[in-house]
């Protein structure tokens, strides 16, 4: 099984190959390339746990059948998925359709509770989750790589680095105010030295930083996350550290200064992304950090024609 923190050696089989190539009914069995958790976080979201619990409920009362006698123990287990999943107005209702929670359900008034009771409405939450949930949430997956509490983070952070990219270029235009009103009535290397426009480019990483963040939260997908082929995608926001914490350990990472979690162990409960997500996370974020670094470049060209500045106006 896929625990939330560890890949199971059956797991990592498919860790070099593409999701779409992974068996869905062997993820749904816990045997999947990427923590468990984050397609259970999926289906929380989505509002549809039920239908892997339900998966899972089945497997386990398969286990423990004993063909040869209903027993006690089968019996209760039998009640307590039908009294959980199946009965009308259930709180875990699955979406199936009626006949078979009739057949279900009238199993043990019938006294024909076996051991493929439930086999029907396995396969048909299987087709569902198939079909409809998990293609969802592979492009999710290959698409984005922080959940909503980092995501908001980083554009809080983004809006930060921006805002002081403004409070420079604001400081050092009134420098050059102040310096090209002084030259006027002396001459001076110092006073000439900081009437000049290029201070302002001392701005620009701000704002390209600030850029970059903001749209790392927007779009959910982090450059530097994904250059340490890491994904923060859908995992539990409590059990990780701040997302200044977050890009800081995956600097280190990405320098060869830290080591990288192993495949197994989801180090800081992030998750390890086999080699399709990890590629097109960084393909995309690398399409993205282009065009943050145009807009920023026609942005400080912007700042760089406000006056006082002999570049544009001489």
């Amino acid at each position: 099984m896929t625990t939330k923190g560890k890949l199971s050696t059956a797991a990592l089989q498919f860790q070099s190959k593409p999701l779409e190539d992974v068996p869905f009914e062997q993820v749904a069995k816990g045997i999947a390339p990427f923590p468990l958790s984050t397609f259970e976080n999926f289906l929380r979201v989505e509002r549809a746990e039920e239908n892997l619990d339900f998966y899972r409920e089945v497997l386990d009362f398969k286990e423990s059948f004993d063909s040869d006698k209903v027993n006690g123990s089968v019996e209760t287990k039998y009640i307590y998925i039908v009294q959980k999943y199946i009965e009308p107005g259930s709180d875990f209702e699955v979406n199936i359709p009626g006949d078979m929670k009739d057949h279900i359900i009238g199993a043990q008034k019938e006294k024909r509770i076996s051991g493929d009771v439930f086999d029907d409405a396995q396969r048909e939450i299987l087709g569902v989750m198939h079909t409809d949930k998990y293609p969802r949430f592979l492009k999710l997956l290959k698409s984005t790589n922080l959940n909503d509490d980092l995501a908001s983070q980083a554009v809080r952070l983004g809006v930060s680095l921006f805002m002081i990219g403004v409070i420079i270029c604001l400081v050092f235009i009134g420098v050059q105010i102040y310096a090209t009103n002084e030259l006027e009535s002396r001459s001076s290397t110092t006073l000439q030295t900081l009437s000049e426009p290029y201070f302002r480019f001392l701005a620009m990483p701000f704002f390209f930083q600030g850029m970059g963040f903001i749209v790392s939260g927007k779009y959910r997908l982090c450059g530097i996350c994904a250059a340490a082929g890491n994904n923060y995608n859908l995992q539990d926001s409590k059990s990780l550290p701040p997302y200044v914490k977050v890009i800081y350990r995956e600097i280190l990472v990405n320098l060869g200064i830290k080591s990288p979690p192993k495949q197994n162990d989801t180090a800081d409960t992030c998750q390890i992304c086999v080699f399709d997500i990890a590629n097109a996370n960084r393909r995309k974020s690398t399409r993205y950090g282009r065009y943050v670094f145009a807009f920023t470049v026609l942005f400080m060209v912007g700042v760089l024609a406000i006056p006082p500045n002999d570049l544009f106006y001489n």
